[in-house]
């Protein structure tokens, strides 16, 4: 159509979030060799996450996020997900075959972000572009590249786990408006909700929002929203307690966190 073939689109599509992506990384680059500074006066939570991966790698069990070193000898559960730790170390342990243990610690708390900055422009460029065209994903990404969020949670050394809520969040709504095969994008969009809501609870307005329009949609009788309802419902039930227990340990499944997934809420 308009003498644009499938392949050229294919083509733009990539260019523009190469583009996309090099701005984040210039961005990387700049801050980078201040991460050092950047970490330590930067969010208390980025610390503790620091701290909780080292503990994980030196010996602590999976099952157990207690930091010993708040209110010793007992410590304090910091009940934060440990899927977000193994993406961490998935950059600092092989970065720790070639660097000192601070350096491969810089490694990963800079390369973990941006790593999650360029899959959200790679979701926001593609989905755009499949929705409404290269226009549109052009104007999707400025908006992102733009968007404070993106300096405060993907920036080099942000590695609390809101950044993986955004990501996931962003994932489940384009799975939701998306054209295609309704059931399977129902089934990828019920487990990214779950592994949003096993990270933290902190997006569950948003998504409760979208599950309302799904609902809304099916109510008026939209084409295929029944069949996109039953894969999500189906890849939810099973995913989210597969998760939930590949990171707590059935004695803490009925304690009671403001921000935890846990039985009483599924």
């Amino acid at each position: 159509m308009n003498g644009v073939t499938p392949a050229t689109a294919s083509r733009a599509i990539w260019w523009i979030c190469l583009a996309a992506i090099l701005v984040l990384a210039l961005n990387v680059a700049r801050r980078a060799p201040q991460i050092g500074e950047l970490l330590m006066a930067g969010d208390g939570d980025d610390l503790t996450r620091l701290q909780q991966v080292r503990d994980w790698l030196a010996g602590q069990s999976w099952f157990d996020t207690t930091q010993y070193r708040i209110l010793p000898p007992e410590g304090v559960s910091i009940h934060w997900s440990r899927y977000v730790d193994l993406g961490i170390a998935a950059f600092l342990v092989p970065a720790s075959w070639f660097l000192s243990q601070t350096g491969a610690e810089h490694f990963a708390i800079i390369l973990w972000p941006t790593f999650l900055g360029c899959l959200a422009v790679l979701v926001i460029g593609f989905a755009n572009n499949r929705l409404l065209g290269p226009a549109a994903a052009v104007g999707a990404l400025v908006t992102f590249l733009t968007w404070g969020k993106l300096g405060g949670e993907f920036a080099a050394g942000r590695i609390d786990h809101h950044n993986v809520q955004i990501l996931c969040a962003t994932v489940v709504f384009y799975l939701s408006v998306l054209p295609g095969r309704r059931g399977r994008l129902g089934v990828m969009a019920g487990a990214m909700t779950a592994l949003c809501l096993v990270v933290g609870l902190e997006m569950l307005p948003f998504l409760a929002v979208l599950w309302g329009m799904m609902v809304l949609r099916h109510a008026f009788a939209e084409d295929g929203i029944d069949r996109w309802l039953i894969g999500f419902c189906a890849a939810f039930a099973i995913t989210a307690p597969l998760l939930l227990a590949g990171q707590t340990p059935m004695s803490g499944w009925w304690i009671r966190y403001c921000d935890v997934m846990a039985p009483p809420l599924l």
